[in-house]
């Protein structure tokens, strides 16, 4: 048997907490759909799109877990309609969005690749030094990035003979690395050419106390690759088909054209078509350093 909600009878009091909630969730259900998580950090850019922090990659927060996953996702604007889901290739699950796209890589390029699946990966990090939000410093986030971090990171894993560097493992409390993100505007995009792996030795001075602290800080990132994560084949087929067959027709654009409060994406670069690719094969290089 439903249980009634008794507050609704009453008068008095209760009448202002109930007219709070009310329009808190109502502000929440006309907003754009997307709360921003605020387990996530992005760098803090000028109006020039220029920025910078130093960070550092923390290991997997629970024993035998990677220190960080890869996700797939589609975003893109059609018919003055946002479509954001996350896709269900991340979990090896066949996805219609990708499935619909395929066909289009052979019509119509500038569509597919718009629609295609992105690619980015999601790690803990330690704000080391967060000149633009100084109240950051020393606390534990989630990150998300895209390749050319993860570039980076696995150039520093596999070291240069030639210029005499020794390889880092970045994601180590011991002997590893802070990456000084510097970030720049580049065609519309936040670019991440210039950010530079820092070897630093041992974190926090390799103090025991305080890297169970930190440890203990970190996110699991399991739930990034939980089946509930994802909407059902049939839900999701018919997400994408209403937008995409509204009647109302505008130009196509990709998810970096809006300001989404959903987990932030800060690094955007082309998509990554359903085949996979190159990102893969760095993925798959970066997995086997670390093993």
């Amino acid at each position: 048997m439903t249980q009634i909600n008794m507050a609704a009878l009453r008068r008095g009091s209760s009448a202002t907490s109930q007219l709070d909630a009310v329009k808190a969730q109502l502000t929440k259900l006309g907003s754009n759909g997307f709360e921003k998580d605020v387990r996530f950090w992005q760098p803090t850019v000028d109006q020039s799109g220029t920025g910078g922090a130093v960070i550092r990659f923390m290991p997997a927060a629970t024993e035998g877990e990677f220190p960080m996953v890869k996700v797939f996702s589609h975003g893109f604007k059609v018919n003055n309609k946002w479509f954001i889901e996350d896709c269900p290739m991340t979990i090896g699950s066949p996805c219609p969005v990708c499935e619909a796209v395929d066909p289009l890589w052979n019509i119509d390029k500038d569509t597919a690749k718009s629609r295609a699946k992105n690619t980015s990966y999601i790690a803990n990090i330690y704000i080391v030094k967060d000149p633009a939000k100084p109240e950051n410093n020393g606390k534990v986030f989630l990150f998300k990035f895209g390749k050319k971090i993860l570039d980076k990171l696995n150039a520093a894993m596999s070291g240069d003979s030639l210029a005499g560097v020794e390889p880092v493992n970045p994601f180590s409390f011991f002997e590893g690395a802070n990456l000084a993100l510097k970030l720049k505007k580049v065609a519309g995009f936040r670019n991440y050419d210039d950010s530079v792996v820092i070897s630093t030795g041992d974190f926090l001075n390799g103090d025991e106390a305080a890297l169970t602290n930190v440890l203990k800080s970190c996110y699991s990132l399991a739930e990034f690759h939980s089946a509930d994560k994802f909407k059902s084949y049939a839900d999701l087929k018919q997400d994408y088909e209403r937008k995409v067959n509204s009647s109302s027709v505008a130009p196509t654009q990709t998810q970096s054209d809006a300001h989404i409060q959903s987990s932030p994406v800060v690094e955007h670069s082309a998509p990554v078509n359903s085949g996979g690719g190159d990102v893969d094969a760095d993925l798959a290089f970066f997995q086997s350093l670390t093993a």
